[in-house]
């Protein structure tokens, strides 16, 4: 077995989730998000309100939210 030492340049950071209403208020959602249930959460093409995102926080889809919107 050949081992590697790596450099810290090489490695990478995972994006940084931000849970902040601020964050995801305003911005388009590019995939349809349902809940638990199957309950809707915001369509495909859809603007997220504070609404939508307290729904996605009771749920527990803000995770989800964060990488279907743009």
């Amino acid at each position: 077995i050949k081992v590697e030492i790596m450099d810290k340049k090489e490695i990478s950071a995972p994006p940084v989730v931000n849970l902040s209403p601020i964050y995801f208020i305003g911005k388009t959602a590019f995939k349809t998000l349902l809940g638990l249930n199957s309950e809707l959460i915001i369509k495909e093409g859809g603007k997220v309100t504070k609404q939508i995102f307290e729904k996605a926080k009771m749920h527990n889809r803000l995770n989800q939210l964060f990488f279907i919107i743009k």
